[in-house]
């Protein structure tokens, strides 16, 4: 696999803005085997000089990052900065029940829909407060594409209002790709929008 340096990645940078693609067009148009690499080898530099407990899964941290790592909370992880999961410290967010997980899971593909991109709203909200702006916004727009296209028969509500309002509510209170992680059983869309987040995690961490 190739491993680009911080120039290589500028120069792909200017170029994407000269010619007003968004990250998932450019990855969409990149041959598999030249894809730009997510590696901890160069794209993780400025996060481990800030933090030396920084791993791989940690990229994005917060709001991009992987799951927290229960071994090195313990002292007992082996892998290092290699580990795929987030070594750096996490808030503890009310998580859906059960009952919730199961509904959501079962959602036709308009209330899941609606349920995700009202979720990012409200986190975009959030974080706006804090003067932390992350670029959610082609996110959004790909949520709301797969919504136009439904048939207005297929575009009905059958998620009680209560229900949605509430879940949406607990659900914008996860980062963004955990929200984002609820449409994984629209696995087109969802391979979409991971290539988004990939290219928001791009930029940060390459500071252009």
């Amino acid at each position: 696999m190739a491993l680009y340096t911080f120039i290589q990645v500028e120069e792909v940078i200017k170029l994407l803005e000269a010619e007003g693609l968004t990250g998932a067009q450019w990855l969409d148009q990149t041959p598999k085997e030249e894809a730009m690499p997510l590696e901890p080898q160069w794209i993780n530099v400025k996060e481990t000089q800030v933090f030396p407990e920084a791993s791989a899964g940690g990229l994005g941290h917060p709001e991009f990052c992987a799951r927290p790592c229960v071994y090195f909370s313990k002292g007992m992880c082996r892998n290092g900065a290699e580990c795929e999961y987030c070594h750096l410290p996490h808030v503890s967010n009310p998580k859906l029940d059960k009952r919730q997980r199961t509904m959501v899971q079962g959602m036709p593909k308009f209330d899941l829909l609606t349920l995700v991109h009202g979720a990012l709203q409200l986190r975009a909200q959030r974080l706006k407060k804090k003067n932390e702006e992350f670029i959610i916004e082609e996110l959004l727009v790909l949520l709301q594409k797969e919504i136009s296209a439904l048939s207005l028969q297929d575009a009905v509500m059958s998620t009680s209002k209560h229900d949605l309002q509430l879940v949406t509510k607990l659900l914008s209170k996860s980062s963004i790709s955990g929200i984002v992680a609820n449409l994984v059983q629209l696995p087109d869309l969802y391979e979409k929008m991971e290539k988004e987040i990939s290219y928001f995690k791009l930029r940060r961490y390459t500071g252009l």
